[in-house]
């Protein structure tokens, strides 16, 4: 029976597109008042569905956008929550203090650098002293292998006379007190620069955290921002009525029949 229903439902009534991209609804009826009642509420329910399938969709939209966007506001306050807590248990300035901690890092190996040639320099010198071969050849080797022996630091730790073209052999004596001191200098910046790299590498591990915790957090804001506008527009889109109207055309009963029956 309903087969039989579809059948001459189809037989007799046809919704096509034109080519201006209207609908047109085509009603065969033997009652010329009956074909025109079927046409108009055709019409209307097309119409009918048409409005509820754009509410629908705006509907699902809004929701969609409406829960994306308190995804996104609960990322962006769980972002700065972890920035705060970031900033009470380690610092709000992590770069600065990994600046000065490098800086700091750079001054101390500089100065082990320095040291390490002074020490050098004197334990060769001690060598000769010891050796007995403190004489001018002597001298001129342990300048050319070590340079620092004619600047002035190198005499100044010696206590000699800081005229570069003027040299005498300073006591064996004072020269091993020179080199048991250096020998501790050397192993006092060791030990602060094991400690200035442990400084360094912890600031460097913040910095690494809060660089994170700062990208993810602008992440976080730009995407909110993003999708509230998109909520915006998409609440007006919902309620704005564009100037372009829809012409409905309802069907009359027909004053003669378009073809028998």
């Amino acid at each position: 029976m309903w087969q039989g229903i579809v059948a001459t439902f189809s037989d007799h009534v046809s919704i096509d597109d034109t080519s201006v991209g209207s609908v047109k609804v085509i009603v065969n009826h033997e009652n010329a008042l009956r074909a025109a009642e079927i046409a108009n509420a055709i019409m209307l329910e097309l119409i009918s569905m048409k409005e509820a399938q754009k509410r629908i969709a705006v509907e699902e939209k809004l929701s969609y956008l409406s829960t994306t966007l308190v995804e996104a506001l609960s990322a962006v306050e769980l972002s700065q929550s972890k920035l705060k807590e970031f900033a009470l248990e380690n610092s709000a300035l992590p770069l600065q203090d990994f600046s000065v901690g490098s800086l700091e890092l750079d001054a101390l190996r500089e100065q082990m650098s320095r040291t390490s040639e002074l020490h050098d320099a004197v334990a060769a010198l001690l060598g000769i002293l010891r050796n007995e071969k403190a004489d001018n050849d002597s001298y001129i080797s342990l300048r050319e292998k070590y340079p620092i022996v004619d600047q002035v630091e190198f005499r100044r730790v010696l206590g000699q006379n800081e005229i570069i073209t003027s040299w005498t052999w300073p006591e064996i004596r004072s020269v091993k007190v020179v080199l048991d001191t250096l020998t501790e200098r050397k192993v006092r910046l060791l030990s602060q620069i094991k400690a200035a790299q442990l400084a360094a590498e912890g600031s460097a591990r913040a910095l690494e955290a809060f660089a994170k915790l700062e990208r993810e957090a602008k992440v976080a804001e730009a995407a909110y921002t993003v999708l509230i506008e998109q909520v915006k527009a998409q609440s007006v889109v919902s309620g704005f009525q564009p100037n372009n109207s829809e012409i409905y055309e309802y069907a009359s009963p027909a004053i003669g029949p378009s073809e028998p029956k």
